[in-house]
């Protein structure tokens, strides 16, 4: 029995010689809609969609059909049809931006040239048309019920003995598994489980649970009686995005808590102070190291900067913490650091040259008015102000009314100076 196959739309893929070549499909293609194919702008065979399900194996050979489009592992295949969509999307506009998925199929009764006569449309995902063609079930098929949370129809089939087919793809895919749980599709997780088929998986699950704040999977694997994998980079992801809820949960969870100065690194770098607090507070050891106060300084977080001025911890910085600020025009940071009491740590030099090449002339206005001691290579600045006047004419005149340069010249000389070589 032939069969051509639909997305939910109606849409499919035909051969086209002159359409563009996508980066991720790799024969060119154009996509028309079921009630243009007896039209004569497309090819006779319409290969993509066409496909024969065998009288014995009674399957939809999905796999087939999208080994030919994106020739990818299953899961793979349903994230990269979206943005192949969203090509087509761009290309013709003649479909939505929604998830486009093979939905439908319609028996072909018969075909002659380009004309095409085809049976009512068939849900080729509904426990009716798997009984009413008594189909079986391909990789690519359980991949999309498990991957749209299609538990009736899994259900379904565990009961009916359909799943012996796909037993081997369950065991050995390397992804299923670290995908649903990224996908937070529990009730699929607990199936799957139940099949009682060896499961493969990785510190993923877990990582990106915490990285997510989904505490509800989290709290399923905990309970699942599989052997638990995770690293250092659930703590770690759980505090650069505030997850204090995932933070709590691993603390109550009797787990080993691996981490290390990431934890309040990241804490710090993307600004939560509440996190900061609750590892303060969390009776843990605190593992931290130059780089939290760094990478407040970098991103201009001041708010962080008070919090660790605070603490009463140990505070830990270097040269970075004012270079970088600097570096990113964080003038907020610079006058917080003035102002602080604590000692200023800094390379003067570095800082000019990276301002001067990173065009910061208001971190160049701040440094001269701020009464702190600075330092820098008079003849480097002098060639790279020289080599630039003609492209930052603002520079070069910042420089010009700065009254740095020159300095232990009388004014006078100072002005021919400046006169002559900028």
């Amino acid at each position: 029995m032939r069969i051509l196959l639909t997305d939910q739309d109606d849409y499919i893929y035909d051969y086209c010689n002159n359409c563009f070549q996508s980066r991720l499909v790799k024969i060119p293609f154009k996509v028309i809609h079921i009630s243009e194919i007896n039209s004569k702008n497309h090819t006779n065979a319409l290969n993509f969609h066409l496909e024969y399900i065998n009288a014995k194996e009674r399957i939809i050979n999905l796999d087939n059909f999208y080994q030919k489009l994106c020739k990818t592992n299953i899961l793979s295949t349903f994230y990269n049809m979206l943005n192949i969509w969203l090509e087509l999307y761009k290309h013709y506009k003649k479909i939505d931006k929604k998830e486009h998925f093979i939905y439908y199929f319609r028996i072909v009764i018969s075909r002659e040239k380009y004309k095409y006569v085809l049976s009512d449309r068939y849900p080729i995902f509904s426990i009716s048309t798997i009984k009413n063609f008594n189909l079986n079930v391909s990789s690519v098929y359980m991949g999309y019920l498990c991957y749209k949370n299609k538990i009736d129809i899994l259900e379904y089939l565990q009961r009916n003995n359909k799943l012996e087919s796909v037993k081997g793809y369950i065991q050995n895919d390397d992804t299923l598994v670290d995908v649903m749980s990224n996908r937070k599709q529990i009730k699929v997780l607990e199936f799957l489980k139940n099949i009682g088929l060896p499961l493969k998986y990785s510190d993923e699950s877990l990582d990106e649970a915490s990285q997510k704040g989904q505490v509800a999977v989290l709290e399923w694997w905990k309970n699942s009686q599989l052997p638990l994998q995770y690293s250092y980079k659930a703590l770690e992801a759980a505090s650069g995005n505030g997850h204090i809820n995932v933070l709590e949960w691993w603390k109550q969870s009797g787990l080993e808590l691996k981490y290390d100065e990431r934890v309040l690194r990241n804490a710090s770098k993307k600004g939560h102070v509440a996190v900061l607090e609750w590892w303060k507070n969390s009776g843990l050891p605190l593992k931290y190291s130059e780089r939290a106060l760094n990478w407040a300084s970098f991103n201009g977080h001041v708010a962080v900067l008070e919090w660790w001025k605070n603490s009463g911890l140990l505070l830990k910085y270097d040269k970075n913490v004012l270079n970088w600020a600097s570096e990113q025009g964080r003038v907020a940071v610079l006058e917080w650091w003035k102002n602080s009491g604590l000692e200023l740590k800094y390379n003067a030099t570095d800082i000019f040259m990276t301002a001067i090449t990173m065009n910061r002339i208001d971190v160049l206005e701040w440094w001269k008015n701020s009464g702190l001691p600075i330092e820098y290579n008079e003849s480097l600045i002098l060639s790279y102000v020289r080599f630039s006047k003609y492209s930052n004419k603002t520079l070069s005149k910042w420089w010009k009314n700065s009254g740095l340069l020159f300095k232990k010249t009388s004014p006078p000389i100072r002005w021919l100076l400046i006169k002559l070589l900028l």
